[in-house]
């Protein structure tokens, strides 16, 4: 099991939007039809989670320090 706070849960999905844009400038299909980046990086996410869902592996967010103010 994964756990990550809010600021590793962030550089994540800078990450995450920085691989879309990577991958829509390397395949012009998804240019052409103007999908955008976040879509991609997001759904590319979305696949890998659930192939690691499907071998009991799982990610979970700690936001218990970021609601305590």
């Amino acid at each position: 099991m994964i756990i990550l706070d809010f600021m590793q849960t962030l550089a994540f999905a800078g990450i995450t939007l920085f691989v879309g844009y990577f991958i829509c400038k390397k395949i012009n299909f998804l240019n052409r039809y103007n999908i955008p980046p976040a879509v991609v990086g997001g759904l590319l996410i979305a696949i890998i989670f659930t192939i690691c869902k499907s071998y009991n592996s799982t990610c979970q967010r700690n936001t218990r320090e970021f609601y305590q103010l």
